[in-house]
C-alpha cells in the first residue's frame, strides 16, 4: 500500500446526548435505542451497558450495540448524579462521509499531483462503523483508467477527523 500524510476533516465522530433516569445504565441503553438510533440513522438497536462503578461527575462506562454496519461502542459519561451523556467512539455518521470524501480528493489531488474529485472517491452511503483500527475502506477510481482501488483511511484523531490515506497497489479485480 502506498500511504499518504495526515488529513484533518473539521468535523467530530463522536456524537453526544443525554436525559435523566432511573440508572446510569438504563439512561444510556434508553438514549442508544431510542433518540441515537433516530438521530444517526441507524435503524432498529439494541443496546447493552456496563453498570458503573459510581455515580460520581465524570465517571464513564462503556455500551456496545450490534447494527447491520457492525458492533458500534459507546462511552457514557455521568455529567451529574441523574445525567449521561454518550457519545459513539468508532461509527462516521452518513452525514459526515461527503466531508470525508472531498477530503481525501483534495489530500490525494496534492500527493498524487493527479486531480482527483470527491467523485473518485466513494466511501458508502451509510453509517460506517470503523475497524478496530479506527479505519474504514472506500473506493478510489483511478480518473485515468476507471480502475478501482481499495484506498484506507485511518483516523488518528477522531475528535478532529484526523486520518491517514493509503492505497492499495492493485486494482480490485
Amino acid at each position: 500500500m502506498r500511504g499518504i500524510g495526515p488529513v484533518a476533516v473539521a468535523f467530530a465522530v463522536a456524537l453526544s446526548a443525554c436525559s435523566i433516569g432511573d440508572t446510569p445504565e438504563g439512561v444510556a441503553k434508553d438514549l442508544i435505542e431510542g433518540k441515537l438510533a433516530d438521530e444517526l440513522a441507524l435503524g432498529e438497536v439494541t443496546a447493552t451497558c456496563q453498570e458503573p462503578p459510581n455515580r460520581d461527575v465524570g465517571t464513564t462506562f462503556t455500551c456496545s450495540s450490534p447494527t447491520e454496519f457492525g458492533d458500534i461502542k459507546w462511552t457514557a459519561t455521568m455529567a451529574d448524579a441523574k445525567t449521561v451523556n454518550v457519545q459513539s467512539d468508532n461509527l462516521v455518521t452518513k452525514d459526515v462521509l461527503p466531508q470525508i470524501e472531498t477530503a481525501a480528493a483534495s489530500s490525494l489531488t496534492t500527493s498524487l499531483g493527479t486531480p482527483i474529485t470527491d467523485a473518485d472517491i466513494d466511501c458508502g452511503a451509510n453509517p460506517v462503523v470503523l475497524k478496530d483500527d479506527l479505519s474504514m475502506v472506500c473506493a478510489l477510481t483511478d480518473p485515468g483508467n476507471g480502475a478501482v482501488y481499495d484506498t484506507t483511511l485511518t483516523f488518528t484523531d477522531l475528535e478532529q477527523g484526523a486520518f491517514d490515506i493509503s492505497i492499495a497497489e492493485t486494482a480490485r479485480s
